[in-house]
């Protein structure tokens, strides 16, 4: 079993929140830090059921969710976070194929 890593911007201030769920790591921590430097604070997932659980655990004001992750499908996530809130989700993906 793969750890899972998490990582807040620390600030605790901040009034945005966002989760990102990738399972490459240097994907992910780009998606935080940018963020976190602009002020936003910014928690980690690297597989889709921890993302679930936080999801579930907080209040985030957007998702940005890789595509690609396995169990659970993309699907079930967006219809698991549309059941808690109506904040935003991305979905990011590191394939190019079909992409132009």
């Amino acid at each position: 079993m793969r750890s899972i890593r998490t990582r807040r911007s620390g600030r605790d201030s901040v009034g945005m929140r966002l989760l990102v769920v990738e399972d490459q790591r240097g994907i992910a921590v780009a998606l935080r830090q940018g963020p976190g430097e602009q002020g936003y604070a910014v928690d980690v997932a690297r597989d889709g059921a921890t993302g679930r659980e936080y999801d579930l655990a907080a209040s985030y004001d957007g998702i940005l969710l890789d595509i690609l992750l396995p169990e659970p499908s993309r699907g079930e996530l967006t219809e698991a976070r549309h059941r808690v809130s109506d904040g935003a989700i991305g979905y990011l993906t590191s394939r190019s194929e079909g992409c132009h």
